[in-house]
């Protein structure tokens, strides 16, 4: 018994028997799961890492499983409670050593396919891994196994990264004071002074700086100034935030509900209203 031939009696039997993919994928996955163990046969492995690994649910695993084993592929006991379930695979009658020329060999000759029949460890496979763990190349080579990264296609190459635009050169305060400001009042101007001085623009480009005073040109220039005193005592990068727009909308009801200036009084001067005038005197 050894890897080719298992994978021979499986290509074998299909020609007689359709098999599905999911009984199929069962079957190269425990040799897959039987050689990564050193040939461990019997083995151990849950149903839940088996319907992970080749994508299926418990109900089609158990269906591949039972048929496979009614093919004489493998024999298998169901795990109890949560231990694992035990599968073992096998080798068909038609394809193994006749018994009763290894009963006629006089003795058991280490290594020979006779010696294997119960299902331990192949001995070639074994050899060859022996070979590999000592560094040294065995006299033939072990058959290539069907679960090689070639038989699988490549994976597509990852694509490639964006390359990254390079950084904006940071505004110095001679060309951020230059930016022609969208409100003409001293509040606005001493506000905007002390905004764009503040710690968190001092790496900000030009174009940055620009597109905050029209995003506050947007706005009356009162609520501008409220703006740019909440972002300062705030300790704000920018003028806007998620909040803005509901402030916005309650300044414009403020606006409307305030009730109008009074007018000032006309002042007036009351001694020259009533003072008299001294009466003139006509020349005679």
């Amino acid at each position: 018994m050894n890897y080719i031939a298992l994978i021979n009696q499986f290509w074998q039997l299909r020609r007689e028997v359709t098999f599905s993919s999911t009984e199929a994928d069962l079957y190269f996955y425990l040799l897959d799961i039987s050689n990564g163990r050193n040939w461990k046969n019997p083995f151990q492995q849950s149903n839940l890492l088996i319907c992970a690994t080749i994508g299926v649910s418990e109900k089609p695993l158990i269906t591949a499983r039972n048929r496979l084993k009614q093919h004489g592929l493998i024999d298998f006991t169901p795990g109890v409670k949560r231990s694992p379930s035990t599968y073992k695979l096998l080798l068909l009658e038609n394809l193994q050593p006749n018994r009763g020329e290894c009963d006629s060999k006089s003795g058991s000759e280490s290594g020979s396919e006779c010696d294997n029949l119960s299902g331990e460890n192949p001995p070639d496979i074994n050899k060859h891994k022996q070979n590999e763990e000592e560094g040294t190349a065995a006299a033939d080579p072990p058959p290539a196994s069907v679960l090689d990264a070639d038989s699988f296609p490549s994976p597509e190459p990852a694509p490639a990264k964006p390359a990254r635009s390079p950084k904006k050169p940071k505004a110095n305060a001679d060309e951020v004071a230059a930016l022609p400001l969208p409100h003409p009042g001293e509040a606005f101007a001493s506000c905007w002074a002390t905004f764009r001085a503040g710690p968190k623009q001092a790496k900000k480009p030009l174009s940055a700086f620009a597109l905050m005073l029209a995003k506050l040109g947007k706005y009356p220039e009162a609520f501008a100034v409220e703006m740019l005193e909440a972002a300062i005592q705030g300790d704000w990068s920018g003028v806007e935030n998620d909040g803005t727009a509901r402030k916005y909308l309650d300044w414009q009801t403020q606006q409307v509900n305030a009730p109008a200036p009074a007018a000032a009084a006309p002042s007036y001067n009351t001694a020259a209203l009533f003072a008299r005038k001294a009466p003139t005197s006509v020349a005679a």
